[in-house]
C-alpha cells in the first residue's frame, strides 16, 4: 500500500493518494526489495516541477500503470531537494548511461540501490522518441527476470564509472594558466547575442558567470566582461524574470531568456542577489540594484515561512494544474487594467496580441532592455502595481514550506552582503536572525518543525561561510570541524553525506543546479585556513583541464584564493 500518507515533504504529499505502492528511502524498504528480490523503481523530483505534476497525472494516477509497477517492482519516491545527495548519485548513473539529467527522475535500481537503467519524463504513449512508460515498465521487469547475467554486467560497468568520477583528480594548486584555458574554454561555448552558455534551454548557471566576471576584473579582457554582463542583462530584463513580483524562474525553456519554466527555487534567487551585488559593485547598474531590491522584496513578502525568519523552498510552476497560469497575460486584460497608459506599458514590455507562449503574453523588456530617465521608470513601476493587485487576485502557486538549511543559509550569505554593500541593515538583520535559528542544530531539513532529513556536506559548508559573514569564527570553526569528521575523505575532499544505504558516497567538485558543498567549503576556507584551502584546491586541480564548465564554485573560488 502507499506509504506516503505520514510523509511530511511536499512533494511526497502530491503523490500520497496514488494507486501506487510507493515507500520512501529506507533500510526497511531496501531490505523488503531484497527479501522479494524485486528491482526498485526510484521517482525522484521536487513540488514545484512542472514535468514531475505532468508524469504523475499521466501514469502514476493511473490504475492499470500503478498495477504494473506494483507487481513488479518496489517503488519508491524521493525528494530531491531532501536527499540531494541520493539525488545526485542517480542524476550522475543516468549521464553515464548517455541521458540528459533532470526532473522527474526515473531510475531502475537492484533490490541494494545500484543503478542499471533510467531516464527522466516517460509518456504514457510512445511519443518525443521516447517509449510509452508502460511498455517501458514491462520491458524492465522481463528483463529482470530473464536477462539477469546482462542487467549485472550493467550494473557492474555503471558502478565502476561512478567510483571513477568520486575519484578526485588532484594536481598543484593552479596557476594564472589553468584560468586562462578554462576561462577560454568557457567562452567558447558562450551565446554572444543573447548570453548564456549554449542553446536552449538556458539556466543562469551563476558560479559560472561569478567566475567569468572575476577573470575579467582581474585580466581586464572586455570579452569577458561583455559575456557576463550580456547574461545578466538579458536574465534581467527577460521573461525569465518576473517583472511584476520579483524574483527569477528556473530557467528558460529558449536561448533568449524569454520564455521560463514558471517555478521559482530558493536557491536560484539567493545565487543571482549574490551575483548581482557582485556585478554591480564592478559594474555600478540601476538594472541590477533594481533586480536586487525586487528581489529581495520577494523574498520577504512570498517566501518567508510561519516562523517570521527562514524562507520556503519554493513556489509552483503550476496554479490549478495550468504551467505559468498565475504569471500570463492577455493583452486585453493589460489594456483594461491600465486604460490609457496601456500603449507606454505596452510597447516597454513586449505586449502584443499574439503573445509569445501558447498565445499569452509574458512580459519582458527584451527589446526595451535600457533604464529610462528615473520619472519614466517611476511611471511603469506605478502601471506595474496596478497590475500586480490585478493578478493577487489570481490562485497563487503553491509553495514548498521545507526549511532547508543549505538554500536558507546561502541566502542570509547573499542577504548579509547585499545588505551591507547597498546599506540596507534589515536585510543584514534578517541574515543574521536565519544564521542564529539553524547555527545550534544542524540538519538538511525542517518540515513543520520536525527534522525529515540529516545534515549534509552543503549544509555544514554554507552554515560555515554565513558564520564567517555573521563575524562568528569560533562558530565557524567549530562547524568545519564537524564537517571533517562527518564527511571528510581520507584521500581528501569530502562526501556529499555519510548514508550508509546508499551503495556508493560521492564525492564531487561538480556543481550541480547550485554550486558543489567543496567548492562552498573552499570558499569558507579562504577566510579560515589558507593552508586547508590549498589542500582542498588541490585534491580537485586536475579536473580543471578536464571539464570546467561543470566546476564554476570552483573556478570562482579557487580563483579568489590565487588572488589574494
Amino acid at each position: 500500500m502507499n506509504q506516503l500518507k505520514s510523509a511530511k515533504s511536499a512533494y511526497l504529499q502530491q503523490h500520497a493518494d496514488n494507486p501506487v505502492d510507493w515507500h520512501q528511502w529506507s533500510k526497511e524498504t531496501l531490505e523488503k526489495a531484497q527479501s522479494q528480490n524485486k528491482p526498485i523503481l526510484l521517482s525522484g523530483g521536487y513540488s514545484a516541477c512542472h514535468w514531475c505534476h505532468v508524469m504523475a497525472h499521466e501514469s502514476f494516477e493511473n490504475p492499470e500503470t500503478a498495477a504494473i509497477m506494483n507487481d513488479h517492482f518496489i517503488n519508491i519516491k524521493l525528494d530531491r531537494e531532501e536527499r540531494p545527495d541520493l539525488d545526485h548519485l542517480y542524476q550522475q548513473a543516468l549521464s553515464l548511461m548517455g541521458e540528459p539529467g533532470g526532473w522527474p527522475l526515473t531510475m531502475f535500481l537492484t533490490p541494494d540501490g545500484k543503478p542499471f537503467f533510467g531516464g527522466t519524463y516517460f509518456p504514457p504513449e510512445e511519443k518525443f522518441g521516447r517509449p510509452a512508460f508502460s511498455d517501458m515498465l514491462q520491458a524492465i521487469a522481463h528483463s529482470w527476470q530473464k536477462e539477469q547475467d546482462t542487467i549485472n554486467y550493467n550494473v557492474e560497468a555503471i558502478m565502476g564509472a561512478l567510483r571513477q568520477e568520486s575519484t578526485a583528480k588532484g594536481g598543484s594548486l593552479p596557476e594564472q594558466y589553468d584560468f586562462d584555458e578554462a576561462a577560454k574554454k568557457l567562452i567558447s561555448g558562450f551565446d554572444p547575442k543573447h548570453g548564456g552558455f549554449g542553446s536552449a534551454p538556458k539556466f543562469p548557471q551563476v558560479p559560472l558567470l561569478s567566475f567569468m566576471l572575476k577573470y575579467a576584473e582581474k585580466s581586464d579582457d572586455e570579452i569577458y566582461r561583455k559575456a557576463s554582463l550580456i547574461t545578466l542583462d538579458n536574465m534581467c530584463q527577460g521573461g525569465i524574470y518576473d517583472h511584476l513580483g520579483g524574483g527569477f524562474f528556473r530557467y528558460a525553456t529558449d536561448d533568449r531568456w524569454l520564455v521560463p519554466h514558471f517555478e521559482k527555487m530558493l536557491y536560484d534567487n539567493a545565487l543571482l542577489i549574490r551575483h548581482l551585488t557582485e556585478a554591480h559593485q564592478l559594474n555600478p547598474s540601476r538594472l541590477y540594484q533594481s533586480r536586487v531590491f525586487e528581489t529581495v522584496q520577494w523574498l520577504f513578502d512570498d517566501m518567508t515561512l510561519a516562523d517570521g525568519v527562514c524562507f520556503a523552498a519554493s513556489q509552483d510552476a503550476d496554479t490549478d494544474g495550468i504551467e505559468g497560469a498565475f504569471y500570463v497575460w492577455n493583452k486585453t486584460d493589460i489594456d483594461g487594467a491600465l486604460g490609457v497608459e496601456a500603449y507606454d506599458f505596452d510597447t516597454v514590455y513586449d505586449v502584443t496580441e499574439d503573445g509569445h507562449w501558447g498565445g499569452k503574453v509574458i512580459l519582458n523588456r527584451l527589446k526595451h532592455q535600457g533604464m529610462f530617465a528615473e520619472k519614466k521608470e517611476a511611471q511603469l513601476d506605478q502601471m506595474k502595481q496596478k497590475l500586480k493587485a490585478k493578478r493577487d487576485q489570481r490562485t497563487k502557486p503553491a509553495r514548498d514550506t521545507k526549511c532547508l538549511t543549505d538554500w536558507n543559509a546561502m541566502t542570509a550569505v547573499a542577504l548579509i552582503e547585499a545588505g551591507t554593500y547597498f546599506e540596507q541593515p534589515d536585510w543584514v538583520k534578517r541574515g543574521h536572525t536565519i544564521f542564529k535559528a539553524l547555527k545550534d542544530d544542524v540538519v538538511h531539513c525542517r518540515i513543520d518543525g520536525s527534522v525529515t532529513a540529516p545534515a549534509m556536506l552543503g549544509d555544514y559548508a554554507w552554515m560555515t561561510l554565513l558564520a564567517i559573514k555573521c563575524d562568528d569564527m569560533t562558530t565557524a570553526q567549530s562547524l568545519y570541524k564537524l564537517a571533517q569528521n562527518k564527511f571528510r575523505d581520507q584521500d581528501g575532499g569530502y562526501f556529499m553525506s555519510d548514508d550508509d544505504l546508499a551503495p556508493l558516497h560521492v564525492k564531487t567538485i561538480n556543481d550541480s543546479a547550485l554550486p558543489s558543498g567543496n567548492a562552498v567549503m573552499i570558499e569558507a576556507l579562504n577566510h579560515l585556513s589558507p593552508e586547508d584551502t590549498a589542500k582542498l584546491i588541490e585534491t580537485f586541480a586536475g579536473e580543471i583541464k578536464i571539464a570546467p564548465y561543470a566546476m564554476g564554485g570552483y573556478l570562482a573560488a579557487a580563483f579568489d584564493f590565487y588572488n589574494k
